[in-house]
């Protein structure tokens, strides 16, 4: 599977979309797309931890005021947050990767 999170648009109830493709290694097809409600913000960034995703959220324009961490099960369609130290004290969060250290991210330092 390749989840692919898309920081806009947003649906009409103003939740974020994730789009689930299978088959990617021979012909990639969209197999599902799933919707989460993140306070009305989009997804900046996705990784998988197992069974679950990790989804970084911001702001769907510029503005970069609000940013959030989920955990997420596809499988029951469970959200909540995590908390992560540190994590609020980032600039720009935009991206996430997690490995066998931990969660790592990638901030955008730019005004």
């Amino acid at each position: 599977k390749l989840y692919l999170g898309l920081r806009s648009p947003l649906t009409k109830k103003g939740e974020a979309i994730i789009v689930e493709l299978g088959q990617v290694m021979t012909e990639p097809v969209i197999e599902n797309l799933l919707t989460v409600s993140l306070a009305g913000n989009g997804i900046r960034g996705l990784e998988t931890r197992g069974a679950e995703i990790l989804i970084l959220s911001g702001t769907t324009n510029d503005t970069d005021t609000a940013f959030s961490l989920y955990k997420f099960h596809p499988g029951t369609r469970r959200l909540g947050r995590l908390n992560v130290p540190g994590f609020d004290e980032l600039a720009r969060p935009e991206s996430l990767v997690h490995d066998g250290d931990g969660i790592h991210f990638v901030q955008d330092f730019q005004d």
